[in-house]
């Protein structure tokens, strides 16, 4: 799957303590790709530039998914950094990229399935490349035990706001309780083992997890944004639809929808 939110009114900032203390537990798996706009030649005409990223076991089977997370500026640490997220997804899938410019892919090993090297043999990881005028193509070959679970699970998650007099209603630039700055909140989704296997960003018109295992229990896990956007205000986790404040939240993957609640502290002004 893949999916893009690239907002410059997004929900930004420094991730919370409770995260980092998450963190400590749960090893953070992903893949890392980031970018330097290059100078282009005046009236040339250059072809669509584009990057398709796949995965496959050792035996050179397809594997379903394999998450990765592209930045705009070179990035080395955790991806809940917002500030730089462009999109996120699972292979096999295909991100735009810029013809000359620098990049940097990282991958993760992830469940039953070890990262070994790339299909041209190269082991290093990060790996770095430089995006061509045309389409380009990387394979990432896994070391697998076991089986492959099936990858039709999925889960979504609405993010609302909470009323308050010095907040707009939405994050979204449209709700069902009026209008907002079309901002969104990341969300992590854990597997059981405490691996980070997919993220992305959320508002009221929801994100959804594809590829996931449909009998396996999952763990949601909406991030804090602390001064967001370099401002003077938070924007926290309160509490789920249902009124539980766990955090993560189990969650089976089998088509289940959950609803977090957030809140916003000092001088929210309508952002």
């Amino acid at each position: 799957m893949v999916s893009s939110q690239r907002t410059s009114s997004r929900e930004k900032g420094r991730v919370s303590s409770h995260l980092l203390a998450l963190l400590v537990i749960f090893p953070l798996l992903a893949l890392t790709v980031t970018s330097v706009a290059p100078l282009e030649a005046a009236h040339a005409q250059t072809p669509a530039s584009s990057v398709t990223i796949s995965s496959v076991d050792q035996n050179g089977n397809a594997l379903p998914g394999d998450y990765y997370v592209v930045f705009e500026a070179a990035f080395y640490g955790p991806v809940y950094d917002q500030s730089n997220v462009l999109t996120s997804g699972m292979t096999t899938s295909t991100f735009a990229t810029t013809a000359g410019s620098a990049y940097t892919l990282q991958v993760y090993s992830s469940g039953n399935c070890t990262f070994s090297k790339w299909s041209d043999g190269v082991s290093s990881d990060p790996m770095q490349f430089t995006a061509t005028s045309g389409a380009r193509s990387f394979t990432s070959v896994y070391y697998c035990s076991g089986s492959v679970a099936p990858t039709t699970g999925k889960i979504t998650i609405y993010d609302h706001r909470m009323p308050q007099s010095d907040w707009a209603p939405c994050f979204a630039l449209a709700c069902t309780t009026g209008t907002g700055p079309g901002a969104s909140m990341w969300v992590a989704l854990y597997d059981s083992a405490g691996t980070v296997v997919a993220s992305g960003f959320s508002n009221e018109n929801g994100y959804t997890f594809t590829g996931l295992n449909p009998s396996a229990t999952y763990f949601v896990y909406p991030a804090d944004c602390d001064l967001c956007h370099g401002s003077t205000h938070d924007v926290l986790f309160s509490h789920w639809g249902g009124g539980n404040t766990t955090r993560p939240l189990a969650v089976i993957a089998n088509g289940t929808s959950v609803d977090a609640w957030y809140l916003c502290t000092s001088t929210c002004g309508g952002v």
